[in-house]
């Protein structure tokens, strides 16, 4: 069928957004946005959409909030909805109460209908683990507020230590269910997260006493390889040797091929991201410590990695100490914190 007045294909254009509806099937608004803006760039199929514009000039679609019920639904309409609207125009709607089990079989169908919602405590790494969750655009956030806001200290107070911790566990593979399996899951594990002693690979084996075994088997096949770093005897992995050899001067063993010695970009950004990405809130010199750098080292090359985007750093009034904290996509906030 062709419209005339329009001189379009109606039907390829149907089926173009009955493909588009599909691909994006489970997205969550921002990312389907997005897609839709994409998919439809400068194509003639907008003009099938009239009302398109126009409502979206007429109105702003409200944001869904899935919150607990009670004083702490009116608490956070109080700090947060009500600011935002007035700030933005765009109204919110809540859902209460929350429970994670609805969430969670909304996820599952994957006919997600809220847009945010309070995670707490274990449920959190749940939700990480399930990717129900949509990652902070950082393109619209004043990294530099973001980084005031977390470095106030009635702020910092309200950070759960416990949640803290259990975030670091996790990251670095010592839950119970994160923990390795056998050689090829400690052979994931050198790579995710650098170089480990013996003792090290151990604590993160659900078989300790097997670990030992695991690093000769990988050894045998040229999978991982012994180095001092840090002034430590060290397992890194295989894919690492050119990483540690240009960023941190460690000498590779004979017998390692030459497709693992070239040479690489950014070899101590590459160590230092990989460093924050899997820990916890932490000061400048703890991976200068662990990698055997100086503490002015590690300093710049988070600015520098701050000022291609990777990280997010704030200013330093006086008197004060840097501490590094995670944001959901792995970006590290300097954040000031009094001595």
């Amino acid at each position: 069928m062709l419209d005339r007045c329009q001189n379009i294909d109606v039907d390829a254009a149907c089926a173009q957004l009955r493909k588009l509806l599909a691909d994006t099937r489970g997205l969550g608004r921002r990312d389907f946005i997005k897609a839709l803006g994409q998919a439809l760039a400068g194509s003639a199929i907008l003009s099938l959409l009239p009302r398109l514009t126009a409502d979206a000039e007429a109105a702003e679609q409200p944001v869904t909030a899935f919150v607990f019920g009670g004083v702490w639904k009116k608490s956070a309409m109080a700090a947060f909805g009500e600011p935002f609207t007035k700030r933005t125009g765009i109204p919110v709607v809540y859902q209460d109460p929350y429970t994670f089990a609805k969430l969670r079989a909304m996820h599952e169908a994957k006919a997600m209908q809220v847009d945010v919602v309070s995670v707490q405590g274990g449920e959190m790494f749940q939700a990480k683990r399930m990717n129900m969750l949509t990652p902070l655009d950082f393109s619209v956030i004043d990294r530099s507020v973001l980084a005031e806001l977390l470095g106030r200290e009635e702020l910092r107070d309200l950070i759960d230590q416990a949640a803290l911790a259990d975030l670091e566990l996790e990251l670095q593979l010592l839950t119970p269910e994160r923990k390795v399996r056998d050689p090829d899951g400690l052979h994931d594990a050198l790579r995710l997260l650098g170089d480990l002693t013996v003792q090290e690979a151990a604590a993160r084996s659900a078989d300790p006493a097997a670990a030992p075994g695991w690093l000769a088997e990988l050894e045998a096949s040229r999978r991982a390889v012994r180095l001092r770093v840090g002034g430590q005897e060290r397992w890194v992995a295989i894919e690492d040797m050119a990483r540690l050899r240009d960023g941190l001067g460690a000498a590779p063993p004979v017998g390692v091929p030459q497709a693992f010695l070239e040479p690489v970009a950014d070899p101590v950004g590459d160590l230092v991201a990989r460093y924050a990405r899997t820990h916890g809130p932490f000061l400048a010199d703890d991976p200068a410590r662990r990698l055997g750098l100086g503490v002015a080292v590690v300093s710049q090359t988070l600015a520098r990695l701050e000022a291609a985007g990777i990280d997010a750093v704030g200013n330093k009034p006086p008197g004060l100490r840097q501490l590094f904290v995670t944001d959901p996509n792995g970006v590290r906030v300097e954040v000031n914190i009094p001595d």
